[in-house]
């Protein structure tokens, strides 16, 4: 084996080893911890066994072989009348081409997985989500790294128990139940304030990722923080009422397509959702109740007008 040369052989032995097994060589079982959903790290154990016995096989393999074997494997301008390079092919190829088919998804032992999990404070500072990311969020990962659209098709096609995988089962729970608590939200895509995402879960008691829940109530501003308001503002006339309105029904109109002839309409819930970007909260109920106030003062061959 001295005419090939050490350094030399050991590349080649390298060079066929990634050949046959590619990312598989050198697989690394990822951390994953123990957090909201399902956890079973030994699928993890039992895939990465299975792994590594077919690493020692294509070692052994390959050390048996003869330094004219080795060098027939790697040069193609060799003569191979015994076909060694094919046999070479063939050898473990439906192993390696299941192991390729049973590598676990990210979530499969848990949802724990630190390679995926969610910026808490970043996304704390955000006035309001979309159902998509509030479900993800809830868990504990960063919301991309389970498509929407995905989510939404399994969702819609399929049933929890359809699903072999226990996380992607709780998961498709979590956004049925999440749901039809936003109602809004899943057929209209209105998006959900930070603090009625935050007094749901308060109310229904939902598990939610510890670090989620500090990072919603760490942003999510109190009224006894606000500054008192002026007498000026509380106590208004009649007139100043009447002018208020007015305006309400301006930009309810013009800027948040408002219609009362509507039956469903998101202008309330992004009414609500830029209130919060300025640091205001106020239920959609009462801007519907002020829209709904404020639409006397709206011609009524405004309405006539397509828009």
């Amino acid at each position: 084996m001295g005419s090939i040369g050490e350094a030399r052989l050991g590349k080649l032995l390298s060079d066929l080893m990634d050949q046959k097994l590619g990312k598989w060589r050198n697989w690394q079982m990822p951390s994953v911890v123990e957090t909201i959903g399902p956890y079973d790290p030994n699928c993890l154990s039992e895939f990465n066994l299975k792994r590594e016995r077919i690493c020692d096989a294509v070692g052994s393999f390959l050390r048996s072989l003869s330094e004219q074997d080795i060098l027939l494997l790697t040069d193609s301008s060799i003569d191979d009348p015994n076909q060694k390079r094919r046999a070479w092919q063939a050898f473990l190829e439906a192993e390696v081409a299941e192991l390729r088919k049973s590598e676990p998804s990210w979530f499969k032992a848990g949802f724990g997985n630190l390679a995926y999990e969610a910026d808490f404070e970043h996304w704390g500072r955000m006035p309001h989500f979309t159902l998509h990311e509030a479900v993800n969020l809830s868990i504990g990962f960063e919301p991309n790294e389970f498509p929407k659209d995905l989510l939404m098709e399994l969702a819609k096609d399929s049933k929890p128990r359809d699903f072999a995988s226990p996380s992607l089962a709780f998961l498709i729970k979590r956004f049925e139940l999440m749901g039809r608590a936003f109602l809004l939200a899943r057929r209209h895509d209105a998006s959900i304030a930070r603090s009625d995402l935050l007094d749901w879960f308060q109310e229904v008691g939902l598990e939610v990722h510890p670090e989620f829940l500090v990072s919603l109530k760490k942003f999510s501003k109190k009224p006894s923080e606000k500054p008192p308001r002026s007498e000026k503002t509380e106590n208004l006339s009649s007139q100043e009422k009447r002018t208020l309105l007015k305006l309400i029904a301006a930009m309810a109109c013009e800027q948040y397509s408002f219609d009362p002839n509507v039956a469903r309409s998101d202008a309330a819930s992004r009414i609500r959702d830029d209130l919060e970007l300025i640091g205001e909260n106020m239920d959609s109920k009462t801007i519907r109740k002020w829209l709904t106030e404020a639409m006397e003062f709206v011609d009524k061959d405004y309405w006539k007008t397509p828009r």
